[in-house]
């Protein structure tokens, strides 16, 4: 088990923010895409350890993954304004005072009784103007969403300084549509196979998608302005120490959405791992000149590679046990390969060039 977290404990983050327009025939962005889109799905789910019906809301969540997989984000809120989210005795304390604004009428559930497990579905509401969904109701909002064209992509990718103990995440959003209303950004970390006794579960019960800090600024976002137009490029940088947060790098994820100011709707979003040090049985001292980057990440059909400074190049994958698991040899310094045939986990991509060699985690889903 891990160790109860001191709730004030302060956090450090430093944002930097610049916008470019771009016109449509200008590359200039490193890793967002610019093709039009469907929007992806975010559910922010109510659950807690003494609630006995989560872990069923907990599968339906893990269903929802495997069917949709990238497309699919869950962000599992544990709030302190319910009795059933109270560790169990010697259990690290999941609850989160930032949870409890989403878990408050009207907000929630325009009135609408509290429960668990429930949940907001891109923070849409119904017609009866309530947000809240059962578990049974999760699946037809989410098709609902991801069947929706999207106004804007966005792109994260994140690194963890193991020197400093610090979490860097770049942020890309690409309007592929003109917007006349403002936009929020929202940066969430979050972290999984946390292990607590769970009512209805077991006394070792893994949880995931667990919400632990909100980087961004205010209970309601950053706004990035009011009104966007298509091929405008709006890049966010964020800055995270970890050292006084007792968070294990390897099981966190960034994820990321942006909300329409006028209806508090999620557009769309996207969910990146904390990339970190690669394990010693295959690490080589890496060339950070090169910019190795690697996205989607998570990811489940394909990834995207880029890198600088040399177009001949030597790409692998490998397992944690240092195996090769793929290998390709590449005459240019873009490549995009497919990944539904390699197993889910965590791996290692190895770029070796005549300028050098870098490393970087990916993991498949």
């Amino acid at each position: 088990m891990k160790s109860m977290k001191n709730q004030n404990m302060m956090k450090t983050f430093t944002s930097a923010f610049c916008i470019f327009i771009l016109a449509a025939f200008c590359n200039a962005q490193n890793f967002v895409s610019t093709t039009p889109s469907k929007k992806r799905a975010i559910l922010e789910e109510f659950t807690g350890v003494k609630c006995p019906a989560c872990p069923s809301g907990h599968t339906t969540v893990d269903n929802l993954k495997s069917t949709h997989g990238d497309n699919f984000i869950a962000i599992g809120l544990h709030p302190f304004n319910s009795s059933l989210t109270s560790p169990h005795s010697g259990d690290e304390d999941l609850r989160r005072s930032y949870c409890d604004a989403f878990y408050t009428n009207p907000y929630y559930g325009n009135g609408d009784g509290r429960a668990m497990p429930s949940g907001h579905v891109n923070r849409r509401k119904g017609l009866s103007g309530s947000r809240k969904l059962s578990t049974s109701a999760w699946s037809s909002r989410v098709s609902e969403i991801l069947s929706e064209d999207s106004p804007l992509n966005v792109a994260a990718l994140s690194d963890l300084d193991t020197a400093t103990n610090t979490l860097d995440i770049n942020i890309e959003i690409y309007y592929t549509d003109n917007v006349t209303s403002e936009n929020l950004i929202h940066v969430y970390l979050v972290e999984s196979n946390i292990y607590t006794t769970q009512s209805g579960g077991s006394s070792n019960y893994q949880q995931n998608h667990v919400f632990r800090e909100a980087i961004h600024q205010g209970q309601w976002g950053e706004s990035l302005g009011t009104s966007f137009t298509t091929g405008q490029l709006i890049s966010k940088t964020y800055s995270f120490d970890l050292t006084n947060y007792n968070y294990d790098p390897e099981h966190c994820e960034i994820v990321v959405f942006v909300t329409d100011g006028t209806t508090e709707e999620i557009i769309t979003g996207v969910e990146t791992i904390a990339d970190l040090t690669i394990p010693a049985s295959i690490s080589e001292q890496n060339n950070n000149a090169l910019s190795l980057m690697v996205y989607p990440n998570p990811a489940n059909e394909t990834i995207n590679l880029s890198w600088e400074h040399s177009n001949t190049s030597d790409v692998s994958i490998f397992n944690l046990q240092g195996q090769l698991v793929r290998n390709i040899q590449v005459n240019a310094n873009r490549l995009t390969m497919d990944v539904r045939n390699i197993p889910k986990g965590t791996y290692n991509v190895q770029m070796k060039t005549d300028k050098g060699i870098s490393n970087k985690r990916l993991v498949i889903q």
